[in-house]
């Protein structure tokens, strides 16, 4: 029963190692901050360069975004990542910034060591400080070699621009916008401001 308990307890650890690896190479995380403009159609191509000093004199900044995936993303489809959620904010331009390669953990992989484990009349455990052992049919406990993997993710950051002609535009629409705002306001006040106020009894 306690050799039934380990293996149980061992292939547990094995399968949420293996969980935690694939969820690494399949996700892709993307986040935007910045200003955010009408999106760009598909009829329109939404440009990238592979690095900032590389953008063209007319546009200017509205944001950047950070993204970060699994180890198996190659570099074309970090840039379609970039370029998709450059036309969902408005973006006509995007400019790679850095895509680095980092290492975030360590695993033992199924299999791993130098030791040949006998599925049949051997199980797997570990000892009290996490080595891992092998207990045998006939109930000895062996130290099992093991190989380290490491885990790695791919993080990347890029910066959005619009031309410039665009952004000014926009400006002046918004500055133009509050202005009505602000003399909507004045020509028809709120409930709250023309309520009364108590009158002051003259001594």
């Amino acid at each position: 029963m306690k050799r039934r308990s380990l293996l149980i307890e061992s292939a547990g650890r094995l399968l949420a190692l293996a969980i935690t690896a694939a969820g690494l190479s399949g996700c892709v995380q993307l986040d935007y901050n910045g200003q955010t403009f009408a999106p760009v159609p598909e009829s329109e191509t939404v440009e990238l360069v592979n690095s900032v000093k590389a953008v063209p004199p007319g546009y200017t900044l509205i944001g950047y975004a950070t993204m970060e995936a699994g180890d198996g993303i190659d570099i074309y489809e970090i840039r379609e990542h970039f370029q998709e959620k450059a036309r969902e904010v408005g973006a006509t331009l995007v400019a790679i910034e850095y895509v680095r390669r980092v290492k975030v953990g360590e695993f033992t992989p199924p299999g791993a060591g130098s030791n040949r484990i006998n599925d049949v009349t051997d199980s797997l455990g570990t000892t009290a400080g996490g080595a891992p052992i092998r207990i045998t049919a006939a109930g000895t406990v062996e130290n099992i070699s093991s190989r380290k993997t490491n885990l790695f993710v791919i993080r990347a950051k890029a910066l959005f621009y619009v031309r410039t002609t665009v952004f000014d535009a926009e400006m002046v629409r918004t500055a133009a916008d509050r202005r009505d705002t602000v003399e909507s306001r004045k020509e028809n006040p709120s409930a709250e401001a023309l309520i009364a106020k108590p009158v002051e009894s003259k001594k």
